[in-house]
């Protein structure tokens, strides 16, 4: 039974649905920043206009929002670390040397 369940229209349907959720959820921060402060009729004549480029610039936005996201954990954890290296290194020189440092 399993190879008919596959050629299923529901089966179909429920994973093409699925996907579009995704990527409509992806391109969230895209959309918030393109159709901001923006009415429904404004928001639709921009994107009834020029569909494929309103996309592709959510999608763009989409990427630099997500992007920043990354850098900025990365840049936390990066610092985070220099901090106990810091620690470590200052540890290692008060015990050798028997100095107290601040």
């Amino acid at each position: 039974m399993f190879p008919f369940s596959l050629l299923s229209p529901k089966r179909w349907i429920e994973s093409i649905l699925g996907v579009i959720l995704i990527i409509a959820l992806i391109l969230i921060p895209g959309w918030k920043t393109i159709f901001s402060q923006k009415s429904v009729k404004q928001s639709w004549q921009i994107f009834s206009s020029n569909p494929l480029g309103t996309i592709g610039k959510s999608t763009q936005v989409s990427f630099y929002y997500y992007r920043s996201l990354v850098q900025k954990e990365t840049k936390k954890q990066l610092e985070n670390l220099q901090k106990e290296v810091q620690k470590e290194a200052i540890k290692t020189l008060e015990e050798k040397s028997g100095i107290k440092i601040k």
